[in-house]
This record gives C-alpha cells, structure tokens and sequence, in this order.
C-alpha cells in the first residue's frame, strides 16, 4: 500500500499523479432543533456549492475521542479544590470515551498551465527570437507534465501556480459553506488518523514535516522532490492485515497492540427524499459508537450529463422495442426507467448537474467482538433510512484507501448517480453540539459529548458580547443546581460571586471547605445580626444618592402620587446635606416636613411617610436597615457573598404592579432591592479584574416593579463592561423573554416545564420555532437535570447538567446552615 500523498504545502496535497488537492475544514452547523425554514436554509449551503462546483471533490466525515486533558487552558489549577475537580472530570470523561465529528473538503485543483510565448511573425527580425522562446516554453511544458512525474519531482513554478489558483477555491469554499483553510497539523493529522482511528483515547502525534519536501537545483530549474520519510512516518511501524470482510492494524512490530476496521460501500439510495426529515448522514451520530465517511464526487455539467442520459435513453428505447416485438408487453422496471429519465432530463434542462458520488462508511473498533457488534448496529441504521449497503469481501484495502486524502479514484465500482439535493440533505455538516471550545465541564448532551462553558470567553475580544446567563424552568427541573455548578467553578477560576438567594439554598456552599473560607452569608431575617444602611451601599455619592431614593421611593410607594414622590426627594436630599446619613436622619426629616408651612397636602404624605417608617422601626425586621450611621460602607470583603432573603415575607406570587404589594411585601421586596443594588456595585466597582458573577434567583421578584427591572436591565447591558456575568433564574421564562433583554442573554438553560405557554417561551428563548407542537412535548418530558442549551454562537443542544466531583450533588442538593454571617 503506497502512500497516495507525495507532499504537501500549505493546504494542498500533491498526489502520486502529481494533482494538487485543497484541503478545508467545513463548520458544522446548529442542526438539532432549529426551524424548518433554518433547516432548509443550512440543506441549500451545501446544494448551492454543489451546484455551482465543476470537477472532483471528496468529502470526510471524520471522528476523533475528546481528551479531557485539553478542556484545560495551561494558566488553570490554582487550588486544591481546583485540582480534585479537574482530576474527577478526567477520569469521568475518559470512562465515557466520548468523541466529536469533523467535516473535511478536498477539491481537486485543475492542471498548472503555463503561458508558451506568442510567436512573432510579423517583424523578420524577431521570428527567429520568437520561435526560440514558443519551443522553450513547450519544452518546459513537457516536462513539468510527464517528464518529472516518475520520479515525483515537480518544478516548482508549479506549487506557485497551484497556491495562486488555490485562492480562488478558498473564497468560493468560504462563501459558500464558510470553509477554512486546512494548517500543516490538520494535513498530516488527516493523513496519520485512518491509521489510528480505533485506538481509544490516543492522540495523533505530529509528523514533524516542515516543509514535507527538499529541493534540488537542475540547472535553471529549481525542483521538489518528495522526502522519503512522508510514507514511513505516516504509517510508522504499523502493519496493515487484509482479511475477507475486515482489516487487522497491528500498530506494533510484535503484534502487542492491534485495532479492527471494516467498510461498507452504499450501492443503492431511495429514488427520492425529502429535503428535510431524512438526514441519511446526520443520523450517523444516532448510533452509539462513532461511524465515519469518505464521499468522493465528481460533479458533472448539465450539458455534459444531458449527453450521457440521451445515449442511456437511445439504449433503453431499443431495450423496450425488443420487448414489443417478442412479446408484446413491456417490464414495468423499463416503464420506470422511462419514466425517471424524463425527470431527470427535466432536471438537467433546468440547470441541475449530476453528481456521481462514491460513499464508504468506515467502522472501527479495538477488538473483533466489538468490531462485529458496531457493524451490525450500523447495518441495521442503514435499513431504516433505506439506504443499501454492502460489506465487500475482498475491498476492505479499497475502502481504506478511499478514506485518504489524496487516493486515486479513477476506478469507481460503486459510484451512484445522485442529484445534488440528495446529497445535501443528508446534512453532513449538520452538528448537535453545543458550548464552548475549551473551559469548564457542566454536562453532557444526549449523545454523550461533553459540554464546555468558558464563562468569560463571551465578553473576550473575540467575541465581545454580553455573558449574561438565562436559566428557566419549573421546580425540581435542576435550575438550583446548576446555577451552584456554575458559582462553583467560577470560585474555583478564583472569581467573586454575589448570590441573592430568596430560598436560602447557596448556603451548601459550606460544605466545601475551601469555598467556605471565603464566603459570606448576610442573613436578612428576623433576629438577625446583618444590617444594612442604605445611605452606605456605595463608594460613590451619587450611587448611593440613586440607591437611597429607588429604595425608599419602593419602600413608601413613592409612585402614588406626585405629593408623595416630591415630599421623599425632599427628605432624602436634606438627608444627604448632612454628615449622618440613615432613615432615623430620614424620620427626622419627614416629620420636619409634616410641621413646615406649605401646601396641606404636602404634610399629610409627609406624615404617612413618617407613620409607614415608624412602623417599620416596630417590625422584627426592622433593624436590618434602621442602623445609626457610623460612616462605613456596606460593602464585604469576601470573593463570595450570599445575601439569604429566605426569613423575609417575599410574595409568592406575580403582583404585576407594586401598589397590590402589601406592607411587609413592600419591605421584603425593598430588602432584595438593596441586595441586588449591594451586588452590582460590589461587581461593577469593587476590585477590578478577574472572573464575576452575579447572581439573581427568582428574578421574577424583581422585574415586577420599575426599580428592579431597570437594575436588571443595566446589569446585563453593561456586564460585559465590567466584566460581569448576570444569572437570572426565574421559573416563567415570559420573565426574561422580553426582546430587549433576551438579545443580551450569552447562554440560556430551559429546563422541564409543563405549560404550553412557558413552552413557547422557551422556544423564543432559544430561538426555535414557537409554532413547533413537538418543542412542548420536548420540554414536558424532561428529566430532572436535563434542558435546552442555547450556547453563545447560538447553537442548541439538549444537554444533562452533570456537577463533578459527584459529591458535589449530595451538597448541592442539601440546605446546610453556616458560612460566615454578619
């Protein structure tokens, strides 16, 4: 078996017949759950490129096991709680043996031609001169095209024709399919992988060849000769077994270590699909174990294949006139081909080229038992989408050689005529896959592949975007837990997280030693010790001028009418005239303003006001915020504060206005006011740098009236500034799926929900199809742990959050009383 690739450069390989191939990696596109109108849109990517490509191409559909050791960036491991869970989720990755998919284009490059000088005839004195140049220039020809091609040698004004005619194809293969080009480590990777592809967990190792050919000097001429050690390196000490219906990879001299493939060649497709529901090749990662392809195409003009189909239809008339005279009647199979003839000629008139496409299906295994086991799933795969297969004996060495890049395939014994829409809507470069490229570990889609979260990288220069994460879902969905996972992990990054946490859940966190040195648990229930100034929530003057007013204006009513929101403004600007600035200062100045002269209404809300503060001053929740100013801020020093509201009387249900709030409602919705303003000026103006979360439970509380929605707001617009990320956790995804703010969520979680409307939601959400009936079966079926993930490139994907180490589970799921209260 010879290597088919002389050497390459670039992107392109040179094969043994000398033809250049580009080589391109194809993104897979958000393919699961989209809308049928996305779906068709991402079937005509592919068909537009077939349509508009002449010649030779090959398509590889190519898998390759996650290493969870790469989930890593080099800078991480700066705790020992940071190390037992990068240690867990290697181990648990590794026991998965997970894998991903890639999707590979080589086209073929047309012959390098060079320009043989004009001759000129018309001056006596340059004919000479000319003619000497026309037969340089034809000798030179010469011998780039044959003379050199034993050898493998080739001029090197031939590399540089190809690389300038390669450029042309990478904008084309870009604009079309957003393909990139292939760097030196793709290609030999490529070239090294079908050697190696049954190995669990093994990475391939770089060939080294740079560049992968020397150069020698022939006179004028400066050549590229290909270096011996390209084929040995390739293959290393591998030895390759052909048996009947499988092929033995010995990887090693003494035969320790060996590996099982075998291929199966398509020969029959249905004579018809539709464009969507049939994804022939999508659905390869329906099995359990990965299943590769190899699809050589040769695309041929509409002209060119209306010739041929006029002979076949020449053949197939003679074919039905001796069936006429012998016998009188005619096969129904002749009738059918008549029949799909005229529609295929039909076809052609309008445009449509003819693609002939050779697919080999590649399964692999490290043991014969397993090998069989995998083969027979794919088999019975193959049935079910109506697609014939065979497993040759005696082709398994052709089905090898046609999963290499570079592989000669002028002998075609199984190449199919197929419209390019059938080929397209196979879906190849569809993809299930969601999250990041690297970052931390929070699950697993239905498939098995893990998920990554890189928390940061939406607000990176790469991206520059709004980190803002969405959580949604009824009770006991998982929404708690996750929102845990991802304040874990931030910890351990060495982030600052503040939770408000309306049900006293994120106290769990002491259980973990480590995080619990660093956390704070302000308490805000009767009894308790913390209390808060609301004249002290921040550095700044005019913010905690802003706070002190929205709170108060909340606390009072403020909004009920004009006497009353200008009797507050009074009171809160006499405060701040002088040194000691509390509500007792409050009180005093409210019942100044009920004495004063002026309009009599005035002084009644100034005595309403003063009466509703007194009041308060009587509650058992009154101390939390009626303290005497001692000139200090509010402010912690912990990178983890919890602000527990659990012991205050939040309403437990949607008010919709702010006047239906009773009394203590109002206090209990004025604390997590000052909570949620406490928090985002602990993350937009504490100390800078570093990882950030903010983190707001039953956000629903706090949409519900102007004050807290404009907070919300202004934190997800303006996190990204300050390097902030927003979670909002709310059980009615309506809450958070206003167009303004949903526009600025990076990644969003749907959890189970049972309501066809919160269903809808949840599929605005995730920019699904609303109008999708199946979506609310979708979401009612879910399991506790499971949801919809909608990553920050807009890729959804169903996922099962899985929190590593798995005794994370056990503390999340459990309300432990402790931190450090204040």
């Amino acid at each position: 078996m010879k290597c088919p690739v002389l050497y390459y450069e670039q992107n392109v390989y040179f094969d043994a017949r000398l033809q250049a191939w580009a080589a391109y990696r194809i993104p897979q596109q958000p393919y699961a759950f989209s809308s049928q109108e996305k779906k068709r849109a991402i079937v005509d990517q592919l068909r537009g490129f077939l349509h508009a490509h002449r010649g030779a191409c090959h398509l590889l559909s190519l898998t390759d096991d996650i290493r969870p050791t790469g989930f890593f960036h080099s800078g991480d491991g700066q705790s020992a709680e940071f190390e037992r869970y990068r240690a867990a989720v290697i181990e648990k990755v590794a026991n998965q043996r997970p894998w991903h998919r890639s999707l590979f284009l080589l086209v073929k490059l047309a012959h390098s031609r060079f320009s043989v000088p004009d001759l000129d005839l018309a001056a006596p004195g340059r004919t000479l001169a000319s003619l000497r140049g026309f037969a340089t220039g034809i000798g030179r020809t010469l011998q780039q095209q044959f003379l050199s091609a034993p050898s493998g040698e080739m001029d090197r004004q031939v590399l540089v024709d190809t690389l300038s005619a390669e450029a042309l194809v990478s904008q084309s293969v870009h604009a079309a399919l957003g393909g990139e080009r292939l760097q030196s480590g793709d290609l030999e990777w490529l070239l090294y992988h079908p050697f190696h592809r049954a190995l669990p967990g093994e990475s391939v190792p770089s060939l080294g060849l740079e560049p992968s050919y020397q150069i020698a000097v022939r006179g004028e001429r400066v050549m590229l000769r290909p270096r011996k050690s390209l084929p040995i390196l390739v293959a290393g000490d591998t030895v390759i077994e052909e048996r009947l219906r499988t092929l033995v990879i010995h990887h090693q001299d003494d035969g320790a270590r060996q590996s099982w493939q075998t291929f199966f060649f398509l020969v029959d497709v249905p004579e018809e699909i539709s464009d969507i529901g049939q994804e022939w090749l999508y659905r390869l990662d329906d099995l359990p174990d990965p299943v590769e392809c190899s699809i050589h195409l040769e695309i041929e003009a509409p002209h060119t294949a209306a010739a041929g189909l006029e002979r076949s239809r020449k053949a197939l008339k003679d074919q039905q006139r001796e069936f006429v005279d012998g016998t009188g009647d005619l096969p129904l199979t002749l009738e059918w081909a008549g029949d799909r003839g005229r529609h295929l000629e039909h076809k052609l008139q309008h445009g449509m080229p003819l693609v002939h496409a050779t697919v080999t299906f590649a399964v692999f295994a490290p043991t014969r038992t397993e090998l069989e086991a995998r083969a027979t799933q794919f088999s019975q795969l193959c049935s079910t989408l109506r697609l014939r297969v065979v497993r040759s004996p005696g082709d398994q060495t052709r089905g090898f050689l046609n999963s290499l890049p570079g592989t000669d395939m002028e002998k075609k014994p199984w190449s199919i005529p197929m419209d390019p829409g059938y080929l397209a809507a196979g879906v190849p470069h569809g993809s299930r896959d969601a999250g990041d490229p690297t970052g931390d570990y929070i699950g697993r889609t239905r498939q098995g592949t893990p998920v990554l979260l890189d928390l940061a990288r939406p607000m990176s220069r790469e991206l520059n975007r709004s980190g803002a994460v969405g959580i949604v879902g009824t009770l006991g969905g998982g929404k708690s837990v996750l929102k845990k996972l991802l304040f874990y992990l931030a910890f351990n990054h060495g982030g600052s997280i503040f939770s408000i946490d309306p049900k006293d859940e994120d106290g769990c966190f002491t259980g973990i030693p480590e995080i619990s040195k660093g956390l704070t648990v302000l308490r805000l229930s009767a009894g308790s010790r913390t209390q808060i100034n609301p004249f002290r929530m921040a550095q700044s003057e005019e913010r905690s001028h802003a706070i002190a007013h929205d709170y108060l204006s909340l606390l009072l009513d403020g909004q009920r009418n004009d006497e009353r929101a200008d009797i507050i403004m009074e009171a809160i600007e006499r405060t701040f005239a002088t040194s000691s600035r509390d509500l007792y200062r409050v009180m005093n100045e409210l019942q100044k303003l009920s004495q004063s002269s002026g309009h009599e209404a005035m002084r009644a809300e100034a005595r309403r006001c003063f009466t509703r503060l007194q009041g308060y001053t009587k509650s058992p929740y009154g101390r939390l915020v009626f303290a005497r100013d001692d000139g200090m801020s509010s402010l912690p020093d912990t990178r983890f504060v919890v602000a527990s509201l659990s012991g205050l009387p939040l309403p437990k249900r949607a008010p919709g206005e702010t006047g239906n709030f009773t009394p203590n409602e109002r206090f209990g919705v004025g604390m997590m006011y000052l909570m949620a303003a406490l928090g985002r000026e602990r993350m937009f103006h504490g100390t800078p740098g570093g990882l950030k979360l903010f983190g707001i439970d039953e956000a629903w509380l706090l949409r519900s009236f102007p004050e807290g929605r404009q907070l919300i707001d202004e934190t997800v617009r303006m996190g990204r500034s300050y390097g902030v990320v927003p979670i909002l956790v709310t059980q009615n995804p309506g809450d958070i799926a206003e167009e303004e703010l949903r526009n600025n969520l990076g990644a969003i979680f749907c959890f189970r929900t049972e309501d066809p409307r919160a269903s809808r939601d949840n599929a605005i959400l995730l920019g699904l199809d609303p109008n999708e009936a199946s979506l609310w079966q979708e979401f009612r079926s879910l399991r506790s742990g499971e949801c919809f993930f909608k990553d920050i490139e807009g890729r959804v994907s169903l996922i099962h959050v899985d929190p590593t180490p798995d005794d994370l589970l056990d503390v999340f799921n459990t309300s432990v009383d402790g931190g450090r209260s204040s």
